[in-house]
């Protein structure tokens, strides 16, 4: 049997036993190409088809489309345990639904998805959305720590905020740290009437009036207690994420993302905005081909990387001419890395 090789989203270099990290991605808005028969337009950025599902997973590609010596990080799994599935599992059924239609459906024991606990696969409508994406993983992190925004800062604030009101919960509820979302949800609303009520009367149990700073600490408690009723500031998670409002699957809403992963969201914020800059929107990855492939790509990236360098010397040569001949630093100040890379090849090119 061939090789079955795939390629990097980035790079679209053909991939055959390099580190390789593949990217789980879940429906966008809009997967629907007939909007952009004529051109793919949209102000999504990388995220316009696909968003990201969790954080990359890393290991080595081994040629028939799968990566084997998976780093186990909180990543994998945080996704292990949301699904039910080994990571090896979970990957290697991605977009193949043999497990639900034969396994689960027909009864066939030889398709039935193994789980980790024997049980059933959790969250099998959002397993059955996913698609994957693979990257060369030092393409990828090359990316890394490039871009940050106030927005990227408010999500990690957000985060941070969820982990103290925790805390701060379990001593309200300090027995009730089990207890499913909707039985939570019964335990809090009682909560909160009562304290609504306190508010109300302007009085403790044993009706002492209380003072300022009692009622401040009251409001503090009641706010904090709605935001888990509602799903903990949801709102404010899903305006300062970096994952488009409208995608189907925020993340961020449904995964136990926390401030602990907060290496991982730098990383994977800059990641997202650097495709976005380079135009390259998140797809799953095309089938490579065979390595004999390789002569051709390198020819095809030359004369790709001579072009560009041509258009880019023509575009820099023009605006530093005829505004900045006199002036580097302030060349330098408007134009930032662009214009530095632009002096140094103009300096190496008269020598």
């Amino acid at each position: 049997m061939g090789s079955f090789y795939s390629t990097c989203s980035i790079t679209h270099m053909t991939l055959t036993n390099q580190k390789t990290s593949i990217q789980l991605l879940v429906p966008s808005y809009c997967t629907d190409l007939n909007a952009h028969k004529g051109m793919i337009v949209s102000n999504e950025g990388s995220q316009a088809f696909f968003s990201v599902f969790g954080f990359p997973i890393n290991g080595k590609y081994d040629d028939y489309g799968h990566i084997r010596e998976i780093e186990r990080d909180k990543n994998v799994e945080m996704l292990e345990d949301f699904f039910n599935l080994g990571i090896e599992t979970l990957l290697d059924n991605i977009g193949d639904d043999r497990w639900l239609i034969y396994g689960e459906k027909e009864d066939k024991d030889y398709w039935k998805i193994k789980t980790k606990d024997g049980g059933p696969i959790k969250n099998k409508e959002i397993y059955l959305s996913l698609a994957k994406t693979y990257f060369r993983t030092e393409i990828m992190e090359s990316f890394y720590g490039k871009y940050t925004s106030s927005m990227l800062k408010e999500l990690l604030k957000t985060l941070r905020n969820m982990k103290e009101d925790k805390e701060k919960l379990k001593e309200l509820i300090p027995n009730n740290e089990e207890l499913e979302k909707e039985e939570l949800n019964k335990t809090l609303l009682q909560i909160s009437k009562k304290i609504s009520t306190t508010l109300q009367n302007k009085k403790d149990e044993n009706g002492q009036e209380l003072n300022e700073e009692e009622v401040n600490s009251l409001k503090e408690e009641l706010n904090m207690v709605c935001k888990f009723i509602i799903g903990h500031d949801e709102i404010n998670l899903r305006y300062t994420s970096y994952i488009p409002s409208l995608t189907e699957i925020n993340m961020f809403k449904v995964l136990p993302i926390n401030e602990e992963f907060e290496k991982e969201i730098k990383n994977q914020y800059s990641l997202i905005l650097a495709l976005s800059v380079l135009r390259r929107s998140l797809m799953p990855s095309d089938y490579g081909g065979q390595q004999d492939n390789y002569s051709e790509l390198v020819k095809l990236n030359e004369l790709a990387n001579e072009l560009m360098l041509k258009d880019f010397m023509e575009e820099m040569s023009y605006e530093f001419e005829h505004y900045y001949l006199e002036d580097e630093k302030r060349f330098i100040e408007d134009y930032g890395e662009r214009a530095k890379r632009y002096l140094k090849l103009r300096k190496k090119k008269k020598k």
